[in-house]
């Protein structure tokens, strides 16, 4: 398995959280106070609210039949009054092996899960099991590497202005989101985000001003070419798409679709609804438009992606992105075994915390491409700082040879 920093696993936790706000929420205060109602709990909540049934093929059923059995052996151990006190436990390693088994290889790529052991062996360095199926899948592709913070990206671009390459260059924080912006070469508008916030932003926001600069050096004639960077840009408010892509149209664009849950049923859902981006009053559709974007672009990171890459100028340059589509719904169980905690993320008193993405998306495009992720147009792998944004560079350099 290829290793990955503490650092860039941190930042990447953050993708499960960095999606849209408007979050739904559903609570099972079920009073389980055993191993077998605690699976049986987990499993139903799952089994009504996940909304990829229809494209995953994990077989819930057969996990159901295959795991029930060896939950309720736990039980078994724990009320065995034949056995002394410290064995009527389960050991954490036991605990964790059945709930990876459960949740292995599930698409959602936004999902998390915390389970609290609700009789851990003396001696266990943790009560709880947490697990990441879109992180394990993410985190074996042979292109993994590790996420980079905006400092970096800020010091690639300072030194092309060194080398008098990048003029104009910007560094802003603003309240909800970092930007970086420059002119390449005089003739290419760069801008590179910490995550899609800008729509939440008071107009008067550093980061919100910079991202103005970027859409004017846009829009300039002598500027013959766009990269948007979404490079390690973990998503955001969907709100913002407007400000990256509407810019760039020449008639409105249908993107995908999306529909939600509406019943307990696996296959309970709303119909299609459209997801259309309207073209903004002035636009510039005929400027040729990179992204780039890599393994840790998700959600809204992606989603803007895929949305450059359809249109006719746009040219998507990197790797396939992460894979993590719409917002996160958490199911949890509020009773309080024990006073013990499941975790920061499911908050004191908690004994299980699932999110799971609240809509299934289908490109209009490419179909459904949770757990996948965007391909690129030209696929370039990192290798260093510099090497995507070259690639970035020449294409457009081509392009603009071709005109």
């Amino acid at each position: 398995m290829k290793k990955i920093s503490f650092t860039a696993l941190t930042c990447l936790l953050l993708l499960l959280t960095a999606c849209r706000k408007d979050v739904e929420e559903m609570i099972y205060n079920e009073n389980y106070t055993t191993y077998e109602q605690q699976f049986k709990s987990i499993w139903s909540g799952v089994n009504s609210v996940y909304v990829h049934w229809s494209a995953d093929t994990v077989d819930w059923d057969a996990r159901y039949r295959r795991l029930l059995p060896q939950f309720q052996s736990l039980d078994m151990i724990v009320n065995d009054t034949s056995l002394p006190d410290s064995l009527r436990s389960i050991p954490y390693e036991t605990f964790a092996a059945l709930y990876t088994e459960l949740f292995q290889g599930m698409i959602d790529h936004h999902m998390e899960i915390e389970i609290k052991n609700l009789k851990p062996a003396p001696g266990d360095s943790t009560t709880k099991f947490s697990y990441f199926p879109g992180l394990i899948e993410v985190i074996n592709r042979d292109y993994l590497h590790g996420l980079s913070e905006m400092l970096v990206y800020n010091l690639t671009m300072y030194l092309l202005e060194l080398e008098g390459h990048v003029t104009e260059l910007e560094y802003k924080k603003g309240r909800d989101t970092e930007v970086i912006v420059g002119l390449i070469d005089g003739k290419y508008a760069y801008m590179k985000l910490s995550d899609y916030n800008l729509s939440t932003s008071p107009n008067d926001d550093a980061a919100r001003t910079a991202y103005e600069h970027w859409l004017e050096m846009c829009f300039r004639p002598t500027t013959q070419g766009i990269i948007l960077d979404n490079r390690g840009n973990l998503g955001g408010n969907s709100k913002d798409m407007e400000l990256v892509i509407s810019p760039f149209l020449d008639q409105d664009m249908v993107l995908g679709y999306s529909r939600t849950k509406n019943g307990p049923g696996r296959y309970d859902y709303t119909p299609w609804a459209t997801h259309s981006i309207l073209k903004a009053q002035q636009t510039r559709p005929d400027i040729p438009y990179v992204v780039l974007a890599d393994i840790w672009s998700g959600s809204m990171g992606e989603l803007t992606t895929a949305a450059v890459k359809a249109l006719p100028q746009g040219y998507f340059i990197g790797e396939r992105t992460y894979g993590a589509f719409g917002a996160a719904l958490t199911i949890y169980n509020t009773n309080t075994y024990e006073s013990l905690t499941v975790g920061e993320l499911g908050g004191t008193g908690k004994n299980h915390h699932i999110n799971t993405t609240t809509y299934q998306y289908k490109f209009a495009d490419e179909g459904i491409l949770e757990g996948i992720g965007i391909t690129p147009d030209q696929e370039v792998l990192y290798t260093d700082y510099r090497n995507q944004l070259d690639a970035a560079i020449n294409y457009l350099n081509s392009v603009s040879k071709e005109h």
